[in-house]
């Protein structure tokens, strides 16, 4: 029997994802419908294959950088959604041996490993300075500068940050003197941290970036399209 009358697991917005043996990369089929998204002022339109690009450079960019980088809630949305109606419909398979099946699912675990892995970097760095992000991120409101925090991450914020008051209010705090109680915070030196950078935007001229040697002391470069820098981490903040 023909394995396309087998099962189909074309889903919404994916109809194939083809796992190539000669490259790494995602290949998806031309036919691929859009998937809309709504934006604050007007629509927006991304195919599978650009959620699936940008999903993978915010995890390789969150895990290289240092600190905590804007959430991508809506891309994360989109791409978990594409996932459970791709695992519903292998549910509905009849040949679960066949090549088309495992090479689909062995797609599918290789999406959800990176979005697992861009959420757990993203958490480890939530718990490391939780107080100091949760300021920045209420900041970031104020001044309707893209926020650090998604709505889920502000939950897991909150709670982690009153748990962890609790311990140690109930632990060490009640037992110094009550001058001293305060919640320890932390202090993350960033001053030290370099970072790669690959230009992938127009030229950029006359960029300031501090010293490597002097983080106090500035220097222009310019940063043609395509080139790599190693650059310090608060440098690569500044750049457009």
């Amino acid at each position: 029997m023909d394995e396309e009358n087998d099962c189909n697991i074309t889903v919404p917005a994916v109809d194939e994802l083809r796992l190539s043996s000669l490259s790494s990369e995602i290949q998806i089929a031309d036919t691929m419908d859009e998937i809309e998204t709504m934006n604050d002022n007007d629509d927006e339109s991304i195919t599978p294959s650009q959620l699936v690009k940008e999903i993978t450079i915010a995890w390789q960019n969150e895990i290289c950088a240092p600190r905590l980088l804007p959430h991508i809630e809506t891309v994360v949305d989109l791409m978990i959604d594409q996932l459970e109606s791709m695992e519903e419909n292998f549910s509905k398979c009849k040949d679960h041996t066949s090549l088309k099946i495992i090479l689909h699912k062995m797609e599918v675990q290789r999406l959800a490993y990176i979005i697992n892995e861009y959420i757990r970097a993203r958490l480890k760095k939530i718990e490391k300075d939780v107080e100091v992000l949760q300021n920045e991120d209420n900041e970031r409101e104020k001044t309707n500068t893209p926020r650090l925090l998604s709505s889920a991450e502000r939950v897991f914020a909150e709670r982690y940050e009153l748990i962890k008051r609790h311990l140690l209010e109930a632990n060490f705090l009640e037992r110094i003197p009550p001058a001293l109680q305060r919640l320890p915070t932390t202090a993350l030196d960033m001053s030290a941290e370099r970072v790669i950078v690959e230009v992938t935007n127009d030229q950029q001229e006359q960029v300031i970036i501090p010293e490597m040697t002097d983080i106090l002391s500035d220097r222009t470069i310019d940063l043609p399209p395509g080139s790599i820098h190693f650059i310090p981490f608060f440098g690569s903040l500044m750049t457009p």
